[in-house]
């Protein structure tokens, strides 16, 4: 599900502001936190605000990262990510992405060159920021289920590098046309996997970012002239 230039040039800006946040202090004590189990919650690492989650220790007022940002990113997602890749390269990033990638098979399948997987850059470069989207191929499965297999990824992404910041993305939305193809791309059902993703967060070293909110309408739908397939 390609998007079209301009939502890529859009979600491109987003992240570059967004990613400002993990500019927190890597001493700061874990307090109890980890992947999942008994840490800060997506609530501990800041407060609900209109576009998202604000983080006392950054002032974004500062502006948006340099290029140099990228140098030790990784970004692992489907075909928005993909789309990413091909209209927004970030300098120096690295991405494992392709149409149709989701948490089942990113574990399992070649990215976008069909040649590397996931493994071969986890073992082999060492990354300080991986971003992570899915959600939107996985609309239809049980949320649970979606979300365990999500965790999964998480795990298996901290265990390969455990001094990397995660950052966990919302799941964007589609436009309310679309939602013709399957009512479980509406708002509502896309919201739960977003709340979901976001519980994953321990405010330390696994974060979430919201950007839905500069792409969507009053309903949750997103805008129609942002995309050219919905």
């Amino acid at each position: 599900m390609k998007k079209a230039l301009v939502l890529v040039l859009m979600l491109a800006v987003v992240l570059t502001t967004a990613c400002c946040f993990a500019a927190c202090n890597p001493d700061t004590p874990d307090n109890g936190g980890g992947n999942g189990g008994g840490g800060a919650t997506m609530g501990d690492a800041g407060n609900m605000s209109g576009s998202g989650y604000s983080y006392p220790w950054h002032d974004f007022s500062a502006g948006a990262v340099s290029t140099d940002w990228y140098k030790d990113v990784l970004f692992i997602g489907d075909s928005r990510v993909d789309g990413l890749r091909i209209y927004c390269p970030k300098g120096g990033a690295h991405y494992f992405c392709k149409t149709a990638l989701n948490v089942f098979n990113v574990l399992d399948t070649t990215g976008y060159d069909y040649r590397t997987r996931l493994d071969d850059l986890l073992n082999n470069y060492t990354y300080g920021k991986i971003y992570i989207a899915f959600g939107i191929n996985e609309a239809g499965y049980d949320l649970d289920y979606f979300a365990n297999a999500y965790r999964n990824v998480v795990n298996h992404v901290r265990a390969k590098q455990p001094n990397a910041v995660i950052i966990l993305q919302s799941v964007l939305p589609v436009t309310e046309n679309y939602c013709r193809h399957g009512e479980y791309f509406r708002p509502y059902n896309l919201e739960k996997r977003s709340q979901a993703i976001a519980g994953m967060a321990n405010g330390y070293n696994i974060f979430y970012v919201n950007p839905n909110p500069y792409f969507t309408n009053a309903s949750g739908y997103l805008y129609s002239d942002t995309t050219s397939d919905g």
